[in-house]
């Protein structure tokens, strides 16, 4: 049976020895035996192990890591349709989010053209418009106390949410994945003229040279993580006979 040192195998993978002992040290990779000397004996089911956890690492990540996490251990019991399908749930997390930023950015052309969601009411109370836009009650309650925007108070004192609500939401959200603080948003977009607040947000966002940027770099990162679950794919897919 092949064997390799530590730095052998991470010389092999591209990585720094530490890396190595990490991977080991996290319970990413088999428990490594040792020599009477203390020195690392590692197997070809180790190299198969580090590269798959090479390639699953790396962060930062833009959505949920716990399905790769626990692939890894999957992997390692030998477990590799149950890593397949782990993997695959990730891949669909990662298109999911890609959707929704691409359409938060179909919702950028509309009001670049001013074409912007009407005052029809579509949720009642934070709880039904966080769970139409799959954002936390929490999230939702911060972004309000930053006046990123505003939904009205029916006569019972419910928060009532527009179709212009939605649309600002989704941009928002947009924006803080690609990176943009709470305290920064809260600064481009505070306005007292509600009526004219998508316009607002639009001259805020193009007047900021990096934001176009940053909005492609996000669409570049969900296309990198997709590249990465398709090439785990295909080498756990290997392993199942």
């Amino acid at each position: 049976m092949k064997t390799y040192t530590t730095s052998q195998i991470a010389q092999i993978v591209g990585i720094h020895p530490n890396t190595v002992r990490l991977y080991e040290e996290w319970g990413h990779i088999s428990p490594v035996p040792r020599k009477a000397n203390g020195y690392r004996i590692f197997t070809e089911k180790h190299l198969e192990e580090i590269k798959i956890a090479r390639l699953a690492l790396p962060g930062p990540y833009p959505v949920s890591s716990k399905p790769l996490f626990a692939m890894l251990k999957a992997f390692i019991n030998q477990a590799y349709r149950q890593a397949l399908d782990l993997v695959q749930e990730y891949k669909s997390l990662v298109l999911e989010e890609k959707n929704r930023s691409k359409e938060s950015l179909k919702i950028l052309d509309q009001w670049y053209k001013g074409q912007y969601g009407t005052d029809r009411i579509i949720a009642i109370g934070r709880k039904e418009f966080a769970d139409l836009n799959r954002v936390s009650v929490e999230t939702l309650r911060t972004w309000e106390r930053n006046n990123l925007y505003q939904p009205a108070v029916n006569t019972r004192r419910y928060k009532q949410y527009s179709e212009l609500d939605y649309e600002k939401v989704q941009i928002i959200r947009l924006l803080r994945k690609t990176g943009f603080s709470v305290a920064s948003l809260a600064k481009m977009f505070h306005t007292k003229q509600t009526g004219h607040l998508p316009s607002y947000f639009l001259a805020k966002i193009y007047q900021n040279n990096e934001s176009t940027y940053e909005a492609d770099q996000w669409l570049n990162h969900l296309d990198q993580h997709l590249k990465r679950a398709d090439e785990l794919l295909g080498r756990i897919a290997l392993k199942i006979k």
